[in-house]
C-alpha cells in the first residue's frame, strides 16, 4: 500500500502526538529514540531502537530462494509470480534485486506472500534493457538474491506511482533503467569498473571485487550495528549530510535478516557518491522531525510505502526523499512525470511490424526530452541504456520492414514460379489437343497466333499429322473383315 505526502494540514494535526512512530493512529511514539549517528566516510546511520514484536520474523526473499523454500517463475505476458514452500510468512522488499531467470529483476512492490501460497502474483522490473534470455546454464526459473537496488531514483521510481495506468508502469520501467544506467556509468567514472547493463548486468556489477573493496571498510564499521542491539528495529541513511531514507521493521529479528543487504545498497551509493560536496550530519532531533514529516506528508520530497499483514498491522515502512543532485535531468523529468500522472498523446500513425512497446517507450522519451534544459544529453543517455528516442524512425523502421525489398524479391519468386507452371500446363494441353484443320491445311495457326505462340509447325507435329490423315482416310476396320 502506498502513500504520497502532500498534505501539509495533516503534519499539523498529528505533530503534537509525539516523536517516533507505531502501528497507533499517531506517526511517532515516545518509546522509539532517534539514537546518534554512527559515521564512516561519506554514510551516516541513525539506529532506532524501540518495541519490536516477538513472533518469528518473515522469511526473507534471499533466504527463501537460497534454502528453496520459494520458487520464482514467469507467467505469460512477462508478469511473475511465486510459489511460498514453507509454513511462514514470505517478505519482499521494494528494491530487493534477483538475478537470473530470462532477465535480473526488481521487486516493484513490498508484499507479504502467505505461507503455502502457490503462483502468487508478484510485480517485478527487468532491470536489463538488453538480455530476455537465460544466461548460459540457467532456466527461466533459476533465481537468486541479488541484495538491494542501490539506486536513490530507482527506490524514488517505484515508490512513485499511484495509478494504474500503463503509461505509469512504462514510465516506472523506463526510471529502474535509466537509474542501472547511470549507477553503472558511475562506477565507471569514479571506480573504472567497465560494467554496462548489456555486458554483465546490474547484479553482477555489485560484485565487481572493486567496488567489494571499497565496500569492505564501510561494512567493517557499520555492519555489526543490528546484531549489536536486540531492540533496534530500523535505520535512518544520510549520505554527504542528507538524509536519504529510512527503513523501519516491526521486529529486530526482520531487521537483522534484511541488513546485510540493506547495508550493502546504502554503500554501494555513498561509494558513488564520493568526493561530492558534504554537510554536516544532521542531528537526532532532526532525523527525529523529518521521520514524523515523513509518515505525515509534511516533507513534500518525500515518498513513503508500508507493508502490512492481512490484519492491518504493518511489517515494513520504508520512506525515501529526493535529494538534488542524485539524478540526471532525463531521470528528474520521469520523476516529475510520474508525481504528475503525466501521459503524452500517441501519434496515430502505421507502424507496420515495429514492437508497440518499443514504439511507446520512443513517444515517452521524446515527451520527457523535450521537458529538460539538454535534450542532447538526455538522449545519449536513453541511447546508453538502450532506450529508443525517436518515435517517427521506430513507425518508419517498421513500415520498411514490412516493405522489405526482400519480400518483393520473394513475391517475384512466387509469381514467377506461378507463371512457369501456367505454361506448362498450356503446352500440356496443346500437345493433348486434336489437330485444328483448316482448308488451307494449315496447322493450327489461327488458334496458335491467338495465344501468341509461334505459329510455325514443328516437325514431330507434321509427323503427328500425317499419321493422323492417314488414320481417317482408312476404311472402317469392321468393313475390311467383311470384304
Amino acid at each position: 500500500m502506498r502513500h504520497r505526502f502532500f498534505a501539509s494540514s495533516v503534519f499539523t494535526a498529528l505533530a503534537t502526538c509525539g516523536l517516533l512512530f507505531t502501528n497507533s493512529a499517531c506517526a511517532f511514539d515516545e518509546a522509539y529514540k532517534v539514537s546518534p549517528p554512527i559515521i564512516h566516510g561519506n554514510l551516516a546511520i541513525y539506529p532506532l531502537r524501540g518495541p519490536t514484536i516477538d513472533l518469528p520474523a518473515p522469511l526473507t526473499l534471499d533466504a527463501a530462494l537460497a534454502s528453496g523454500e520459494a520458487r520464482i517463475f514467469e507467467q505469460d505476458g512477462g508478469k511473475y509470480a511465486i510459489d511460498n514452500l514453507s509454513n511462514r510468512e514470505l517478505f519482499i522488499q521494494a528494491g530487493d534485486l534477483i538475478h537470473g531467470g530470462s532477465q535480473d529483476q526488481v521487486a516493484a512492490v513490498g508484499v507479504l506472500v502467505p505461507p503455502g501460497a502457490h503462483a502468487y502474483p508478484v510485480t517485478f522490473f527487468c532491470v536489463e534493457r538488453y538480455r530476455s534470455a537465460p544466461a548460459a546454464g540457467q532456466g527461466t526459473s533459476d533465481f537468486s538474491g541479488a541484495g538491494m537496488i542501490p539506486s536513490q531514483v530507482a527506490r524514488l521510481t517505484l515508490l512513485s506511482n499511484t495509478q494504474t495506468s500503463r503509461t505509469a508502469e512504462l514510465l516506472q520501467r523506463i526510471g529502474v533503467w535509466l537509474s542501472v544506467e547511470s549507477f553503472t556509468s558511475a562506477l565507471s567514472r569514479n571506480l573504472g569498473i567497465a560494467s554496462t547493463p548489456s555486458s554483465r548486468g546490474l547484479p553482477m556489477a555489485l560484485e565487481d571485487a572493486t567496488l567489494r573493496d571499497a565496500q569492505q571498510p564501510f561494512v567493517d564499521a557499520l555492519g555489526g550495528l543490528a546484531a549489536s542491539s536486540k531492540n533496534m528495529t530500523g535505520a535512518v541513511f544520510a549520505i554527504n549530510g542528507t538524509i536519504y531514507g529510512a527503513e523501519i521493521y516491526s521486529s529486530s529479528e526482520l531487521l537483522r535478516a534484511m541488513w546485510p543487504k540493506l547495508l550493502r545498497g546504502f554503500v554501494a551509493q555513498a561509494v558513488v557518491l564520493q568526493g561530492l560536496p558534504k554537510t554536516t550530519a544532521p542531528s537526532s532531533d532532526d532525523v527525529a522531525v523529518y521521520l514524523t514529516n515523513a509518515e505525515t506528508s509534511a516533507h513534500g520530497r518525500t515518498l513513503h510505502a508500508v507493508t502490512r499483514q492481512a490484519n492491518g498491522a504493518w511489517v515494513h515502512k520504508q520512506s525515501v526523499t529526493s535529494v538534488e543532485g542524485t539524478g540526471t535531468e532525463l531521470e528528474n523529468a520521469l520523476l516529475r512525470a510520474l508525481d504528475s500522472s503525466w501521459s503524452p498523446s500517441y501519434p496515430a500513425i502505421d507502424i507496420g511490424t515495429a514492437n508497440p512497446k518499443r514504439f511507446q517507450e520512443a513517444v515517452l522519451i521524446d515527451g520527457l526530452t523535450k521537458r529538460v534544459a539538454d535534450p542532447k544529453q538526455a538522449i545519449a543517455q536513453a541511447k546508453r541504456a538502450g532506450l529508443p528516442f525517436d518515435p517517427m524512425q521506430v513507425a518508419r523502421d517498421g513500415t520498411s520492414a514490412s516493405q522489405s525489398p526482400w519480400l518483393f524479391i520473394l513475391l517475384a519468386a512466387v509469381g514467377f514460379g506461378s507463371w512457369v507452371r501456367r505454361r506448362r500446363r498450356l503446352a500440356h494441353a496443346l500437345r493433348a489437343a486434336p489437330v485444328i484443320r483448316r482448308p488451307d491445311d494449315v496447322f493450327g495457326r489461327v488458334g496458335a497466333r491467338a495465344i501468341g505462340h509461334d505459329t510455325s509447325v514443328p516437325a514431330t507435329l507434321q509427323k503427328r499429322d500425317r499419321r493422323d490423315r492417314a488414320a481417317q482416310d482408312a476404311p472402317p476396320r469392321g468393313e475390311l473383315m467383311e470384304a
